[in-house]
C-alpha cells in the first residue's frame, strides 16, 4: 500500500504485516487475496510494496496479521512466547516467533530443533516440519523458497483435506554454501489463511 522497502532496521522491525484485515495480502502478486491492479486494490496499489520485494533486498521479516478498527476478529498475529506477559510477547516478536492466521489456526513451522524465525546452519539438508490444526479442513500447504537474494519461489505444495495435517518435507534440491529461506503458508477449504514465519537456514555440508 506504499511501502518500498528503502529501509529497515532489523532491531525495531523484525516482523511485517502480511495481511490486513480490511484489506488484502502484501505477499507476492500470484498469492490469494492480493490485489492484481489499481482496480483491485483496496487501500491504493503500489506493487514496490510486495513483501517478496524486502526478501530480495536481503530483509529478514516475520509474519504476522493485523486487524482493522472495522474487521475485527479476522486477523491474528500469533507468537510462541515464553510466558503470558508483554516482556516475554514483544521478546517473541523480535525473536521472529510468529505467525499470522484469519482464525483459529494453530501453526507449527520446525527444523529439528530450530522453529519459524530462526537463523541456523545445517550440514544436512533441510527437513521443514509442518504441524497445522485447522479450524476447517485444510486445502492447500504451500512451502515457499528463497536461495540467498534470488526472487523467492514455490518449491512444494500438497493438498491434504484434512482439518489436522502433520507432514515432513525434506528439500533435497537446497543449495550448498547459500542461505536457503522457507516460509508455509496454509490455506483452508473457507478460505481463511495462515502464513508462518520464515526461516533463514544456511546449509553448510
Amino acid at each position: 500500500m506504499g511501502a518500498d522497502w528503502r529501509d529497515n532496521d532489523p532491531k525495531v522491525e523484525p516482523v511485517v504485516e502480511v495481511y490486513q484485515g480490511h484489506r488484502q495480502n502484501y505477499e507476492e502478486p500470484g498469492a490469494p487475496m492480493t490485489a492484481k491492479n489499481a482496480q483491485d486494490s483496496i487501500g491504493g496499489y503500489e506493487p514496490a510494496g510486495y513483501i517478496w520485494n524486502a526478501f530480495e533486498k536481503g530483509y529478514r521479516l516475520g509474519f504476522q496479521l493485523s486487524s482493522d478498527h472495522i474487521s475485527t476478529h479476522i486477523s491474528y498475529g500469533i507468537v510462541y512466547a515464553e510466558g503470558p506477559t508483554r516482556e516475554a510477547i514483544l521478546d517473541a516478536f523480535k525473536k521472529r516467533h510468529s505467525y499470522g492466521a484469519h482464525d483459529n489456526i494453530i501453526l507449527d513451522v520446525r527444523c529439528g530443533q530450530q522453529m519459524m524465525g530462526d537463523e541456523f546452519t545445517l550440514k544436512t539438508q533441510p527437513k521443514i516440519e509442518v504441524s497445522v490444526s485447522g479450524t476447517a479442513p485444510v486445502a492447500r500447504i504451500d512451502i515457499i523458497r528463497q536461495i540467498d537474494r534470488e526472487r523467492p519461489a514455490y518449491v512444494y505444495n500438497t493438498e491434504p483435506k484434512q482439518q489436522n495435517v502433520k507432514l515432513t518435507w525434506a528439500d533435497n534440491t537446497a543449495k550448498a554454501g547459500a542461505v536457503n529461506m522457507y516460509y508455509v503458508r496454509i490455506q483452508q477449504s473457507d478460505g481463511k489463511m495462515a502464513w508462518a514465519s520464515p526461516m533463514w537456514i544456511t546449509y553448510q555440508p
